[in-house]
């Protein structure tokens, strides 16, 4: 048997009769699985024994722009344009309303 099992209910093992405790400190949805011994295995942006701490993306400089800022949340993260730049949804670019310019916009 694979050490890690779904947290399917909240339980593990052996008919899934053992209650997860690492799912009594923070929310299930960021938790993928729990093992016997009670460690907690985080879905994707979040980590910490009990998947409480989101990881902060915006420390890997995702926005890839030194025309956008990033801004952390809850499991995610998201690019903004600075000011005097403008979003364009259909081509995901920043453009200066000053100048004309054309910037690529990450998100």
């Amino acid at each position: 048997m694979d050490m890690f099992s779904e947290c399917s209910n909240n339980t593990y093992g052996g008919k899934y009769s053992n209650l997860c405790e690492c799912v009594k400190e923070h929310t299930l949805s960021h938790i993928q699985s729990c093992d016997i011994m009670q460690t907690c295995k985080c879905t994707g942006n979040w980590t910490g024994n009990t998947c409480q701490i989101d990881v902060d993306e915006c420390q890997e400089d995702v926005c890839k722009d030194q025309n956008a800022v990033c801004v952390n949340t809850d499991g995610s993260f998201a690019c903004y344009c600075k000011k005097v730049f403008v979003k364009d949804d259909v081509t995901k670019t920043c453009s200066n309303v000053t100048t004309g310019i054309t910037l690529m916009y990450y998100y």
